[in-house]
């Protein structure tokens, strides 16, 4: 753990703040790679504020859970099994193709959901 702060909400402003507090402290963001969150609107605004040139991505767990609240109790089990095939693929190549893959598997079961 790197830092631990209580807020009054999640906005921008209370995460630009930590964010900012942080980055004072040294942690600029040179060698980060790669900021993974929850997707919450007010950390990925404060994120594009300090941190713009580090790739952000949605939390695996939290987007699971976004795709699964969008489709059928019946077709949950298999989607969530071919959602980790993206997500545990052992490289972008894999990933890549098990994304199309369930693109073109659900597509027409669930058309207009193409963003989770």
């Amino acid at each position: 753990m790197i830092d631990f702060l209580l807020a009054s909400s999640e906005s921008q402003n209370a995460w630009e703040g930590f964010l900012r507090d942080l980055y004072k402290r040294g942690l600029e963001g040179q060698g980060c790679e790669l900021i993974t969150t929850d997707g919450g609107n007010g950390l990925r605004s404060a994120l594009e504020v300090v941190y713009p040139r580090v790739v952000r991505q949605h939390c695996w767990a939290h987007k699971t859970r976004n795709v699964l609240n969008k489709v059928s109790k019946a077709d949950q089990g298999k989607v969530k099994k071919d959602l980790n095939r993206i997500s545990h693929a052992k490289n972008r190549q894999a990933a890549t193709q098990a994304y199309w893959s369930f693109c073109q598997k659900y597509r027409k079961a669930y058309p207009g959901q193409s963003r989770a």
